[in-house]
């Protein structure tokens, strides 16, 4: 996808508009001191064209422990050309990723880019 005019490769994600929101689970497997980055926006095209943006939650599920939350309920709003980066030290226990995009009104289609890696 285009974000800030430069193409990169990622997740291109948009939640449904008959159901609002849209949840996704990712299974990781990590090794203690591995640090997660996340980048996630609008596209190029979303900034310019979205209605009502995008709200964001991301959270860490753990073996056998509380989930920890990245972003909880982060808004992208129309015409935001923020690029959100989260830098998080894992500690091994870590072995999911979920992502809730909510678009913020059922009738509109906001275009959400992430990109997730493990350093």
């Amino acid at each position: 996808g285009s974000v800030r005019g430069v193409m990169k490769s990622g997740i291109i994600a948009l939640a449904h508009p008959d159901e609002n929101r849209l949840h996704i689970e990712w299974p990781i497997k990590v090794k203690t001191r591995q640090t997660l980055q996340l980048t996630c926006c609008l596209t190029d095209r979303a900034v310019r064209d979205t209605r009502r943006g995008v709200k964001i939650r991301m959270e860490l599920g753990r073996k056998g422990l509380s989930s920890v939350v990245l972003a909880d309920e982060e808004e992208l709003k129309p015409k935001d050309e923020r690029v959100i980066e989260i830098s998080q030290a894992l500690t091994g226990t870590e072995n999911k990723l979920v992502l809730e995009i909510d678009n913020c009104g059922s009738e509109y289609w906001s275009v959400f880019y992430c990109n997730a890696r493990l350093e």
